[in-house]
């Protein structure tokens, strides 16, 4: 006895498979995001794990006084499992604060980094400037920036150190301050003419170091930055932008700056930046002629790293401080499988029955 038929209900399929396999997206600059195959599928998030660095501060130039370095951005490292929904995110990349070229002035804070209204890395803290008298704590921001020494010049300065800033990044609300990395930069040193060093996602940027009784003056490194590899793999990385040291490494401190007075008897060095691109400073040396001052170095591109310090003697244009380098976002979106049942269209009774009683019938989808 032949059996009826009914038509069944009917659902295209636009995922392929190729929709449900893992893929990291970099974000180099300002953009929109969107879940593969989020539109498709019946879930309304996909989990992820999502790399936010914001733009890194700039170091400060200072006439007669040791400079600080400036903090990297603040860097989110949110779990592989962070639930992203299928809408489209805005993503908004950070501009590293910009450096300074004026014999007496501070840097500028780096801008932040959002996805969406999810999650926020907040800006490198800038760096201070104190030009001989006028001691200023390193700004605070993602990571802080590093502090100035103290004082004014000719060995007149109170003893003691000036603070780095503070870093704001772990104090954020939800997951941007749960997932968050930022530290705190380092001080500056009194009487020697040394700034301290920006910190990093990784680690506080190093105070300035005593000058006796070695007779060198010495600024404090940049904090390190944050190794992402575990997350997102080791380097290289076809979206790991490149900088120095290790492509997986991000958001190292600038280092500060140290001067000391020409035919002084000391020396000046000027520390490194921090692992990930931290930019490095540019000091003047007591026994060296003025014209062997640099220009501070910038943090690299797309690493959230602190630009570095610049300090002199005199009014040398031409030379400034370091600005900080841009910010990222990584999206490391995780395999799934994502189940879209369908019907052929046509079905026999027995099929009908036997799905509706297994409770796989596709109830008018």
């Amino acid at each position: 006895m032949a059996n009826g038929g009914i038509i069944g209900p009917l659902r295209t399929v636009i995922c392929t498979a190729s929709c449900v396999s893992a893929s990291t997206t970099a974000f180099t600059s300002s953009g929109t995001f969107r879940v593969a195959c989020g539109a498709q599928s019946t879930t309304t998030s996909r989990p992820a794990a999502v790399l936010v660095i914001a733009g890194g501060g700039a170091g400060a130039a200072g006439c007669a006084s040791g400079i600080g370095g400036g903090g990297a951005g603040g860097v989110i490292l949110t779990p592989t499992s962070y639930p992203l929904p299928t809408s489209s995110l805005t993503i908004t990349v950070g501009a590293g604060g910009a450096g300074s070229g004026s014999t007496v002035a501070c840097g500028n804070d780096g801008n932040d980094t959002t996805v969406g209204s999810l999650l926020t890395a907040k800006g490198g803290g800038s760096a201070p400037s104190s030009g001989g008298g006028y001691p200023i704590p390193g700004n605070p921001g993602g990571s802080g920036g590093g502090g100035v020494e103290i004082g004014g010049a000719g060995g007149s300065s109170p003893t003691g150190r000036n603070p780095g800033g503070s870093a704001t990044q772990p104090g954020q609300p939800g997951v941007s301050g749960s997932s968050g990395h930022g530290n705190a930069g380092g001080a500056g040193w009194s009487h020697n003419w040394s700034g301290g060093g920006g910190g990093g996602a990784g680690a506080a940027g190093q105070e300035a170091q005593s000058g006796f009784p070695n007779k060198c003056v010495e600024a404090g490194d940049g904090g390190a930055g944050l190794n992402v590899s575990p997350v997102f793999g080791s380097a290289p990385q076809p979206y790991y932008p490149s900088h120095p040291g290790d492509d997986h490494i991000f958001a190292g401190g600038g280092v500060g700056a140290a001067v000391n007075t020409p035919g002084s008897g000391f020396s000046a060095a000027p520390g490194a930046g921090g692992t990930g691109g931290g930019g490095n400073g540019a000091g003047q040396s007591g026994n060296s002629p003025h014209t062997s001052y640099v220009t501070g170095g910038d943090g690299s591109t797309n690493t959230g790293s602190g630009g570095g310090g610049y300090g002199q003697i005199g009014d040398y244009p031409g030379n400034s401080s370091g600005s900080g380098g841009s910010g990222l976002v990584l999206i490391k979106q995780n395999a799934v499988a994502i189940n879209v049942r369908t019907a052929p269209g046509v079905w026999n009774l027995n099929d009908v029955y036997d799905n509706v009683k297994n409770d796989t019938w596709t109830n008018g989808l």
